[in-house]
């Protein structure tokens, strides 16, 4: 059994990503005990420094078998140079690449880390080249939470769940009708607000698809979205989900989605069909695969 010191960022209502993930890390088969470390609340509490000085303790106190790190902004190097000497350590970056870009020190996490997850291609290509044992696995959704839900009404004709940051909101004031704002949204209260949308919106921001995509498919919600690299490969346009091209064509395609509920709720039916592709458990099973293939190898190399 795999013991393992899951750094990240935790909820008290267990509905955050981190939280979701850890708990699906923590049932694997593989995984024995698991201790949990708020790096972002401890750093609040004691400050970086000691922060940092108290991880580094307690994996060479614990000597578990992976340290798993998630994002760690503000978070020294050294605590992963540290943390590397005892056991391997992984580093997880669900992020977008704007995001990657804002602090030089993600990528030097990476380098080196033993080995690296990602949620989205362009952050892969970013950091590839410095570490090549790096995997792009989607964020997906907590099978538990995000699930339709019984709603007394459709009563939101189009919505966008989430935080307009970016162009997102000249984007959505040129939406015919007024799209409904949805913020502070999470596990079932985000699956609350699919299900009582006709229409969910979705804006891209990176060359990959944000969590939202498969959150509001395991909701049973019918998804217009604009479109990015490979979406090919994972959803079939107009089977799964619909893409628009510009924001005339989304006007278009609301419109007649609004019109169309026979052609919208086949639509919803075979999103959420798919989605079970993309739970976190299944996340968390695709992250100890390649871990434990690669300690095999490190094990054996060792001896």
């Amino acid at each position: 059994m795999i013991n393992v010191i899951y750094v990240a960022v935790f909820d008290n209502q267990n509905i955050s990503a981190d939280t979701s993930a850890a708990r699906a890390m923590a049932k694997h088969e593989a995984v024995g005990n698991t201790i949990g470390y708020q790096y972002r609340q401890r750093a609040t509490q004691a400050g970086p420094e000691i922060r940092d000085t108290e991880l580094i303790q307690l994996c060479e106190e614990e000597k578990p078998d992976l340290v798993f790190f998630v994002k760690c902004n503000n978070m020294d190097t050294r605590v992963f140079e540290e943390c590397k000497k005892v056991c391997p350590i992984v580093y997880w970056f669900p992020d977008p690449l704007v995001t990657f870009r804002e602090d030089p020190s993600y990528l030097e996490k990476a380098i080196v880390s033993d080995l690296v997850f990602v949620d989205k291609k362009n952050v892969w290509e970013e950091i590839v080249p410095h570490n090549k044992k790096t995997f792009i696995i989607p964020d997906g959704f907590d099978s538990t939470l995000e699930i339709p839900r019984e709603v007394e009404a459709q009563d939101l004709d189009v919505s966008f769940i989430g935080n307009p940051y970016g162009d997102r909101l000249e984007k959505l004031l040129q939406v015919t009708p007024e799209v409904q704002l949805v913020s502070n949204a999470y596990g079932a209260h985000h699956s609350d607000a699919v299900s009582r949308s006709k229409i969910n919106l979705n804006f891209c921001t990176s060359s990959g698809p944000s969590n939202r995509v498969y959150k509001v498919l395991a909701a049973k919600g019918f998804l217009l979205t604009d479109d990015w690299v490979d979406r090919e490969k994972e959803f079939e346009d107009g089977k799964h989900l619909v893409i628009f091209k510009d924001i005339d064509d989304l006007n278009e395609k609301v419109a007649y989605y609004l019109e169309n509920e026979e052609e919208r709720n086949r639509i919803c039916e075979e999103g959420y069909k798919l989605s079970s592709k993309y739970t976190r458990d299944e996340w968390a099973r695709k992250v100890m695969e390649i871990f434990l293939a690669h300690k095999e190898i490190e094990d054996e190399s060792a001896n």
